[in-house]
């Protein structure tokens, strides 16, 4: 949907990109290792090992990451970006 949008908006001059962010450090982030902790019957600290064994930097995106990126977007510098997707996930790795 973002490249056909990025397509038919480009004549207007209208860039439209998505943000894809990963596992971003949040509160969110925290209840759910104690979830996946109950489901998989280990610690939110296991978890949390588990699942950083996963993303190749090993941590978390940090929230100000997203923000760079929506800048950096809006800017004059992504001028000739359009119909991407940028993928802020620190190299996550699928499970």
């Amino acid at each position: 949907m973002t490249k056909s949008l990025g397509q038919e908006m480009a004549e207007f001059n209208i860039a439209v990109n998505a943000i894809c962010p990963g596992m971003t450090q949040t509160d969110l982030l925290t209840s759910s290792l104690e979830e996946f902790g109950k489901v998989h019957g280990v610690t939110p600290e296991q978890a949390e090992i588990m699942i950083l064994n996963q993303i190749p930097m090993k941590r978390w995106v940090k929230p100000e990451e997203i923000a760079n990126t929506a800048l950096f977007l809006a800017s004059d510098e992504s001028g000739g970006i359009t119909g991407k997707s940028l993928v802020v996930d620190c190299g996550m790795l699928p499970f």
